[in-house]
């Protein structure tokens, strides 16, 4: 009888692991610009049904792990359209075109370490000119 639970218990154990492994595989593909081609790097890439979001590396690529079946996945870039693409569940590599969206940069302000726009911004803000960097002092090391 005891035999007979641990072996109850071992075969519990085996197949919560591998049904926890069927709960998701890895998707692969590289973020590239439609105008040249290049890799875009930092897209971010969000997987719709859960909300969790991805970066790019510096070259546009990617390697994510995504629920099993059909996802919905959100590819944006500052300077480039938003774009909503479907992955079948068999696609495991994938490659993704944004397109240039030159309007989204109008309203763009750097603050520090972050990126708002003009209408969130609630503090000063000045412009600092070329010219004005050109003449700092520069200390050579």
């Amino acid at each position: 009888m005891n035999l007979l639970k641990i072996i109850l218990c071992l075969f519990l154990i085996v197949y919560s692991c591998a049904s926890a492994n069927a709960q998701s595989r890895t998707l692969t593909g590289k973020v590239i610009s439609s105008k040249d081609g290049n890799g875009v790097p930092g897209a971010t890439i969000s997987i719709k049904q859960n909300s969790k979001s991805f970066s790019a590396s510096n070259d546009g690529s990617f390697s994510i792990s995504v629920p099993p079946g059909i996802i919905t996945l959100t590819v944006s870039y500052v300077g480039y359209a938003i774009k909503e693409i479907t992955v079948g569940a068999n696609d495991n590599n994938i490659s993704i075109q944004l397109d240039e969206d030159l309007k989204q940069l109008n309203e763009v302000v750097v603050v520090g370490y972050s990126e708002k726009k003009r209408s969130e911004l609630t503090s000063a803000v000045s412009v600092v000119s070329s010219e004005k960097l050109k003449d700092c002092p520069q200390k050579e090391f």
